[in-house]
């Protein structure tokens, strides 16, 4: 737990200029990214996230066991 507290992560998507995202940010692309950053093995169901539309930081809860979690930060980055 102590790899992800307070971890950042960025993803580069498409968006226009107000920021507005032309796709959204799926489970799968979030934990692989945390994944090859810190060489853990979670899975999307470990995620805990609200539609994110865009760009921006926005908090995702990660769920280690039934009843601890932990935030990171996921930047959402206009893909230029």
């Amino acid at each position: 737990m102590s790899k992800l507290k307070e971890f950042e992560v960025s993803i580069e998507i498409e968006a226009n200029e107000e920021g507005s995202l032309y796709g959204t940010i799926s489970p799968k692309q979030v934990i692989d990214k945390i994944n090859e950053k810190l060489s853990l093995d979670l899975s999307a169901e470990n995620l805990i996230f609200n539609s994110i539309k865009n760009t921006g930081v926005h908090p995702i809860s990660v769920r280690l066991y039934n009843n601890i979690q932990t935030q990171i930060s996921l930047e959402v980055i206009k893909k230029n």
